[in-house]
């Protein structure tokens, strides 16, 4: 197997280098999914921000993926297609929540504060 080199400056196989780039996928995806099923919460049970570390930035110089670990990308590209569907789906719950809170508001605003009655 060729190696190629770390941002250490060690050598690591190619296997290596993809597995360590879909494990950060993975642990994306996680955070996402956690942040979808915990109905928008940024914190974990132990109080961990679920957004921290998010951003991933591909390696530089990575091989071509190994055979081995085709099935494994294509497990991690369906799971970030679903996320990606989940968060559309939230975002879209959300705006029409904001929309309707909005009006909700605006129509409060509108009454009157007493009526004034002959008695």
């Amino acid at each position: 197997m060729t190696a190629t080199v770390a941002a250490d400056g060690s050598a690591v196989t190619w296997r290596a280098a993809w597995a360590a780039a879909l494990d950060e996928l993975e642990l994306d995806l996680e955070r996402a999914e956690a942040l979808i099923s915990r109905d928008h919460s940024v914190r974990d049970a132990n109080g961990e921000d679920l957004l921290r570390g998010v951003t991933w930035t591909p390696p530089d110089h990575l091989p071509p993926l190994p055979a081995e670990l085709v099935d494994r990308a294509r497990a991690v590209l369906d799971r970030q297609t679903a996320a990606a569907a989940g968060l559309a789906l939230a975002m879209s719950v959300n705006r029409r929540q904001a929309l309707l809170a909005a009006r909700m508001s605006a129509e409060e605003a509108a009454r009157p504060n007493y009526v004034d009655r002959a008695v």
